[in-house]
């Protein structure tokens, strides 16, 4: 009953925050989400108690999943081969981790764009002729500050960081019943 009533409340609060969205003439389009083949999914199980917007098995063909690492302080979500998010309670350095970008031996990094805190980045390895894009960004939960980034080994396209970003705009804090 409880879970119900959480995802009912969740359905609500996504419902009205898209509604309010579409309907100001001042937000630009690019802040709305399709949500078509996507799911709530609730990570309280793994240990960080929020819900969040992923693709479901029929966008991916695979349920989404969760994992913990507590020996990191890490929480994985991935829904697919092309959607893996890590929730890191690290201290949220942006610049040393721009400097790490340059300074890498294995990758050639480029950052692509950087707003709102968010970093995307193209990253190609030395010896490989292609590229795939990553990202990595500071969310507050719940009062505290988490490194959120993709899988860095993931082989994401442009299109699939933005869904990745897009996902994070929908985390819903779970407050106890």
């Amino acid at each position: 009953m409880k879970k119900v009533l959480l995802l009912s409340c969740f359905f609500i609060s996504v419902g009205f925050n898209l509604t309010s969205c579409n309907n100001d003439p001042e937000t630009p389009a690019e802040n709305t989400m399709d949500l078509e083949g996507y799911v709530p999914f609730d990570m309280s199980g793994s240990g960080l108690n929020i819900t969040l917007m992923v693709p479901g098995k029929g966008k991916t063909g695979v349920e989404p999943s969760s994992a913990t690492h507590e020996n990191q302080l890490t929480y994985t979500v991935n829904a697919g081969p092309y959607f893996s998010l890590v929730f890191q309670d690290e201290e949220p350095d942006l610049e040393l981790f721009k400097t790490d970008l340059s300074g890498d031996l294995t990758f050639s990094n480029t950052i692509i764009s950087e707003k709102e805190g968010v970093i995307v980045y193209r990253s190609k390895a030395k010896d490989i002729d292609r590229f795939y894009y990553h990202f990595r960004m500071v969310k507050e939960i719940d009062g505290m500050q988490y490194v959120v980034y993709d899988n860095k080994f993931g082989e994401y396209t442009e299109e699939h960081i933005e869904e990745m970003i897009k996902s994070i705009s929908t985390i819903q804090v779970q407050q106890p019943l």
